[in-house]
């Protein structure tokens, strides 16, 4: 696939979300550094870095270095039809992300007794954990069921596309969009609590399995030490899922979707 490279002048200007639709290795830039490409992925990486307070040639010196603009795409970002990318999102996205949040749900049903008087902190960490998970339970069914299936049947014809103005289209984009928008929030305060909790830089050490268990110095339950190295990896694993998610509704299927109402 032939490329071209774009300067950090061009790169500064650009939304995040779109220089993430256009090369997606970028994401891991985008992470290392906090940025929320998909539910801030309206912002450009200097409007971004400055609501941060991170150094923007910082985050420019390391995406020109990686990021090539395809000359030539058959990639589902440039799918001009909504109904295709709704099922993608669907099959794909919504039906891996799923399982994944069921599995933090079961999780942290088993987590070992005493957790709230042995270590507050981490107790409520366990609670933001939930929190967000009935967030995204409760998100993908309004979402599949109201969002989704309204869009499928307008562009199918069953509904009648006068009675759907695109006022009415904007404000169900827009209402995903903030539901997006809060979900990315509780990632982030979960994050908060861990990071106020643990000193990332022992995330995946011993210390981190003694200050949860608030045992420096002596024998770390077992239990304890496994539940949160589990309960760490899966957030992990969750968290990427929902970002990519997230940032192909909000970066690539909302786009078209209004490109394809104004052509139709």
């Amino acid at each position: 696939m032939k490329t071209r490279r774009l300067t950090k002048e061009q790169l500064k200007n650009k939304p995040m979300g779109q220089i993430v639709v256009e090369d997606y290795c970028t994401t891991e830039i985008f992470v290392s550094y906090g940025l929320d490409y998909c539910c801030q992925g309206n912002k450009t990486v200097e409007e971004a870095c400055n609501m941060q307070g991170i150094e923007t040639e910082s985050v420019l010196n390391d995406l020109v270095k990686i990021y090539r603009l395809p000359i030539i795409r058959q990639e589902i970002s440039m799918e001009p039809d909504p109904t295709f990318i709704v099922k993608y999102i669907i099959n794909q996205r919504h039906q891996l992300l799923i399982p994944k949040i069921r599995q933090v749900e079961e999780l942290l049903r088993k987590k070992p007794n005493g957790i709230a008087d042995l270590n507050p902190a981490f107790y409520e960490v366990c609670i933001g954990f939930l929190d967000l998970c009935e967030e995204l339970e409760l998100h993908i069914r309004q979402e599949e069921d109201v969002v989704f299936s309204l869009i499928a049947n307008l562009m199918d014809g069953k509904i009648d596309k006068s009675i759907f103005d695109e006022a009415v289209i904007k404000a169900l984009v827009n209402n995903t969009c903030n539901d997006h928008e809060h979900i990315g929030k509780l990632i982030d305060h979960i994050r908060n609590l861990e990071n106020r909790l643990i000193p990332p830089e022992i995330f995946d050490t011993l210390a981190a399995c003694e200050v949860i268990a608030g045992t420096e110095g002596r024998d770390i339950p077992d239990e304890i030490c496994s539940f949160y190295r589990v309960l760490h990896t899966d957030f992990g694993v969750l968290e990427g899922a929902i970002r990519e998610s997230v940032h192909l509704e909000n970066n690539v299927f909302f786009p078209n979707l209004t490109r394809y109402l104004e052509m139709n």
